[in-house]
C-alpha cells in the first residue's frame, strides 16, 4: 500500500514537471520536446521498478500498458485524500471547500493535476457525503475482486482471498478509513472539534450552523 502510494506521487510529480516545461518552454519547441522527453522516460523505470517488487496490480496475465498505470495512481491518490480528509481532524472542512452541490447531488473536484471530478447523490451532513463517495468509488474498484476460500478442516471459516493487488489496495483503503478512531463531538459541517460535554451538538458554533441553514435555503430553491 505504501509503496504504491510513494509510486503514485512519484509518477504524479512527473506530470507536474511535464506541465511546467510545456508553460515555461512555448517558445522552443526542440528544447520543450527534449525535456518533456526526458521526464516520460522515467515512468516506466518507476512503474516496472514497483512491478518488479510486488508484481502487477492486475495480475501477470493480464498485460496493462503504462496509461493504464499513471491511470490508476490518479484515482488512487484522489481517493487516499478523500480518505484521509475522513481521519484527519479538520479534514471534513477540507472536503467541503471542494464540493458543490445543489438539489441533484454532490461534486468532488480534485486539486490533482489531470483529474476531474466524482459525483454523488448527497446529503446535507458534509462527513457523511465523503464516506459515501469514498465507499462508493472504493465499491466499484473492488467489484468481482475476491473470493470465499473455505478450509475443509473447517467448514465454519472461510478466507477472503484479493483476485489482484489493486483490490487488496483499495481493501486496504478503506479499512483504514473504517479502523481508524472515531473523531467524536465533531461538527457535522466543518470537522471541527465541538467543545463541551453535550455529545448531543452537531454544530461548533453559530457560524456552521447558519452555513448548513443556508445550504439547505439553497437545495430548496
Amino acid at each position: 500500500f505504501n509503496a504504491f502510494r510513494t509510486l503514485a506521487n512519484a509518477l504524479e510529480a512527473t506530470t507536474r514537471r511535464y506541465s511546467d516545461v510545456m508553460e515555461a518552454h512555448t517558445g522552443n519547441n526542440t528544447e520543450t520536446y527534449a525535456l518533456c522527453t526526458a521526464i516520460a522516460s522515467e515512468r516506466p523505470g518507476l512503474v516496472a521498478a514497483y512491478a518488479q517488487r510486488f508484481g502487477s496490480l492486475w495480475g501477470h496475465a493480464e498485460y496493462r500498458e503504462l496509461k493504464a498505470w499513471m491511470s490508476e495512481a490518479k484515482e488512487f491518490l484522489d481517493l487516499h485524500d478523500v480518505a484521509q480528509m475522513i481521519t484527519r481532524r479538520g479534514g471534513v472542512q477540507d472536503f467541503e471547500n471542494r464540493v458543490k452541490q445543489n438539489s441533484v447531488g454532490v461534486f468532488y473536484w480534485s486539486t490533482r493535476p489531470q483529474s476531474g471530478g466524482m459525483f454523488i447523490p448527497g446529503s446535507d451532513k458534509t462527513h457523511v457525503n465523503a464516506r459515501y463517495l469514498l465507499l462508493n468509488e472504493i465499491s466499484k474498484k473492488l467489484e468481482g475482486g475476491f473470493s470465499l476460500d473455505g478450509r475443509y478442516d473447517n467448514g465454519n471459516s472461510a478466507n477472503i482471498t484479493p483476485t489482484h493487488l489493486i483490490h487488496l489496495l483499495y481493501l486496504r483503503m478503506w479499512l483504514d478509513v473504517i479502523d481508524a478512531k472515531p473523531l467524536e463531538s465533531e461538527c457535522v459541517v466543518c470537522g471541527e472539534a465541538i467543545e463541551g460535554k453535550n455529545r448531543n451538538r452537531k454544530y461548533c458554533g453559530d457560524a456552521c450552523r447558519q452555513r448548513q441553514y443556508r445550504r439547505r435555503e439553497a437545495q430548496r430553491q
